[in-house]
C-alpha cells in the first residue's frame, strides 16, 4: 500500500491509499479500510474514521462494490490507475481545530486482521506529513477498482 495522490479544495483534502496484492493468491476487496492516524514515532494520534459514500470531491455517491486482487500484481508506480490494484479513497478538513501532523497511516484493508504503516503523504515531493483537523476526522469511502 502507498499513499499516491493527496489534493486539496476550501479547507478539505483528499488523499488516495493504493493497494496491490503481491501474494501468490488472488483476494476480492469489499468496503471500508479501517484507518489509524500516527505521528513519526508510530504514536496514535486521534482519530475519528467515518465511513462513507459521500465526499466534498465526489459529485454523487460512491458505491461499494467488489475488487478483484489478482495475485502479483505490478508494484505500485507513479502511472496510475493500474489493472488489478484497489484504490481507498480518504478526505478530511485541514482548518478546523484541533489539527494533528500526520506521518504516518495504519491501514486495516476491508475484511482483514492484519494492517499495514505506510508514509503519510506521496511520494512526488509534498510535504512528508499531512495535517487532519477537526480532531482527527477523517472520510473513508468505499475501497473501488481502477477507473480509466
Amino acid at each position: 500500500m502507498a499513499v499516491i495522490e493527496e489534493g486539496a479544495a476550501a479547507g478539505n483534502v483528499s488523499a488516495t491509499i493504493e493497494v496491490r496484492n503481491k501474494s501468490n493468491r488472488d483476494c476480492d476487496l469489499y468496503g471500508y479500510a479501517g484507518l489509524q492516524l500516527l505521528d513519526a514515532a508510530g504514536h496514535a494520534l486521534p482519530t475519528h474514521v467515518v465511513w462513507t459514500t459521500n465526499s466534498f470531491f465526489l459529485n454523487t455517491p460512491a458505491t461499494e462494490s467488489m475488487v478483484g486482487l489478482p495475485a502479483g500484481t505490478p508494484p505500485i508506480t507513479p502511472d496510475h490507475p493500474i489493472a488489478g490494484h484497489a484504490y481507498i479513497p480518504l478526505s478530511w478538513d485541514d482548518v478546523q481545530m484541533p489539527c494533528s501532523e500526520v506521518a504516518q497511516l495504519q491501514v486495516t484493508p476491508p475484511d482483514a486482521s492484519t494492517s499495514l504503516v505506510i508514509v503519510a503523504a506521496p511520494p512526488t515531493g509534498q510535504p512528508a506529513a499531512m495535517d487532519v483537523c477537526s480532531g482527527g476526522t477523517i472520510d473513508v469511502n468505499p475501497t473501488r477498482a481502477a477507473s480509466y
